[in-house]
């Protein structure tokens, strides 16, 4: 480690920097907390431009103002931005405190941050854009959006929600529109509205989503149950479950077991690699596999463009059954 780090030092020290690394000099541990309240009775939209610590934004019916509430955590003697202002009918907060005091510069430890509580009208739109620390939005009833670079997000009620967001797991109960664009960590989302996802790395949970559900997925194990909508999802790798699906279900998928069980509609699955498990779906089935066992118990009707290798097994087909049934 110490041969790894002596050409970093080195760097620093060259332009004038003292390195800590690690250590309780590498600590923020100069405290100060402070309050800002702004009236929002004209206010519509509330943007955040944050760069580490944590945030809390909690939604009040009752609420005619904004307040933040903030624990500031940096060097001795640094300087730090926090401000609250509005310009026509948008609120703009702005907490920056920068990972380093003077010429100090940390490797590990403590970094300066602020730690955001504030309380917001429920009515307001969210513009936030923040560097790292988690995230924990509650009964908004308005649109929510979110560029993140790292950390967990937390969203319990709102009516549309977009996150671009680095890494770090996202957890979104209850509410409209989803829009997501992420490069890892799991996602569970749970009775809302449309699904649009892209998503790098990590696991993704799905359910009660009311409307349609489109999914671009690199790779882990995904789930999607009791769904109204059409889903459609295109898969790199890890394991896929559908149940209990209202809509049509079309997937593309690349390498992974698929299991899709108790849909109502229509199934297309185009598929390189991986076993295919089917049970009771009321409307037709269509496969089309590069390899892989594949196993039907239940279908209104089947049709099989390409087997590959692999064992099919079929049971239970109400309609015609046509297509690659060779092996």
């Amino acid at each position: 480690m110490m041969k790894l780090l002596t050409p970093i030092c080195a760097a620093f020290m060259l332009s004038g920097c003292i390195v800590h690394i690690g250590g309780s000099a590498a600590h923020a541990d100069q405290h100060t907390e402070q309050q800002l309240v702004l009236d929002a009775a004209q206010l519509t939209t509330l943007n955040a431009n944050l760069e580490a610590g944590s945030l809390t934004i909690i939604g009040s019916p009752t609420a005619t103002e904004i307040k933040v509430n903030a624990d500031i955590y940096t060097f001795e003697n640094s300087e730090y931005t926090l401000t609250l202002d509005s310009s026509g009918d948008t609120a703009k907060l702005v907490a920056k405190t920068a990972s380093r005091s003077g010429n100090v510069w940390v490797v590990g430890g403590q970094s300066p941050r602020i730690n955001l509580a504030i309380t917001v009208p429920e009515s307001l739109i969210l513009d936030i854009e923040d560097e790292s620390g988690d995230i924990n939005i509650q009964r908004m009833k308005n649109q929510i959006k979110i560029e993140d670079g790292s950390g967990d997000i937390t969203v319990n009620g709102a009516q549309h929600i977009s996150i671009s967001d680095g890494s770090g797991d996202i957890d979104i109960n209850e509410g409209g529109n989803i829009n997501i664009d992420d490069g890892s960590g799991d996602i569970e989302i749970y009775g809302v509205q449309t699904v649009n996802i892209s998503d790098g790395s990590g696991g993704l949970f799905i359910k009660n989503a009311q409307g349609d559900i489109n999914i671009v997925d690199d790779s882990g194990d995904l789930t999607v149950r009791d769904t109204r909508g059409e889903v459609t999802i295109e898969d790199g790798s890890g394991s896929l479950e559908i149940k209990n699906a209202l809509g049509n279900i079309k997937i593309d998928d690349d390498s992974g077991d698929l299991y899709i069980a108790h849909t109502s509609k229509n199934v297309d699955i185009e598929d390189h690699s991986g076993s295919i498990s089917i049970e009771q779906v009321s409307g037709k089935v269509t496969i089309d596999d590069g390899a892989g066992d594949i196993y039907i118990n239940g279908a209104g009707s089947l049709h099989i463009a390409d087997a590959g290798p692999g064992d099919v097994s079929i049971d239970n087909i109400k309609g015609s059954v046509s297509g690659d049934l060779s092996r």
